[in-house]
């Protein structure tokens, strides 16, 4: 860090500063690619590298937690265990362009800040989403944000993953009270709810009922009653 006298310089000495200063990055730019170039890592066949991802991806999923008296599995602790291996888009170009290049890596979605949802929900393009989140008793705008962007694409959810204890509306959730979103193609849940609560699914969920596809569920504080209604046999 320079800490001697301030030093004045024309208008047209800092424009040449600046540009002998762009030719240096841009030469280091293509010292590092010539380098990177002869790494074995680097040039691995795409296909390779997608596998090598997915199965990065899948440490993630080992990470998430499981309650010990249920035995079910509860969502992710912080937005790291589902976007840990998202580093690797910051390794270079190469694997950059491999990881964005390839939606099915970023099927998994977690509802806790807008931008990492919508993140996932823009690389994903068009696949089914794996889903999971928290909806706690007040629920913060970050919260509120990222579910409301999920919902607003509710027909591509496969799977969904909540632990709900909201209770009073509040300034940024009062809308959960009134969407009533669509689960088409939804075939597994996992739910937790509040055991102070009633033993029904949340009204945002109700469709469910309509329109049953689920092949899998995993509920705890859910009434055997509510619980029969999800399935179609």
């Amino acid at each position: 860090m320079y800490t001697g006298a301030l030093q004045k310089i024309s208008k047209g000495e800092r424009q040449a500063a600046e540009k002998s200063l762009e030719a240096a990055r841009k030469q280091v730019q293509d010292l590092v690619f010539r380098l990177n170039s002869t790494n074995l890592a680097v040039v691995l066949p795409e296909e390779l590298l997608f596998e090598i991802f997915r199965h990065l991806i899948a440490l993630g999923h080992q990470k998430t937690p499981v309650d010990k008296l249920t035995g079910l599995t509860v969502v992710a602790d912080k937005n790291a265990d589902v976007y840990d291996w998202t580093v690797v888009t910051h390794v270079c170009k190469r694997w950059r362009y491999v990881a964005l290049g390839n939606p099915a890596l970023w099927t998994r979605l977690r509802a806790a800040k807008f931008a990492y949802a919508r993140m996932s929900l823009a690389r994903s393009r068009n696949m089914l989403l794996d889903v999971e989140g928290e909806f706690p008793k007040n629920v913060p705008a970050s919260v509120s944000s990222a579910w409301r962007a999920v919902f607003k694409q509710s027909r591509r959810i496969r799977s969904l993953k909540f632990d709900y204890a909201y209770a009073e509306p509040s300034e940024t959730a009062v809308w959960l009270d009134d969407i009533r979103p669509e689960f088409p193609e939804l075939k597994t849940l996992f739910v937790r709810l509040d055991p102070d609560e009633a033993w029904e699914l949340p009204w945002m969920f109700r469709k469910l009922q309509e329109n049953p596809a689920l092949e899998t569920l995993r509920a705890y504080e859910l009434s055997f009653a509510c619980a029969r209604k999800l399935f179609s046999s």
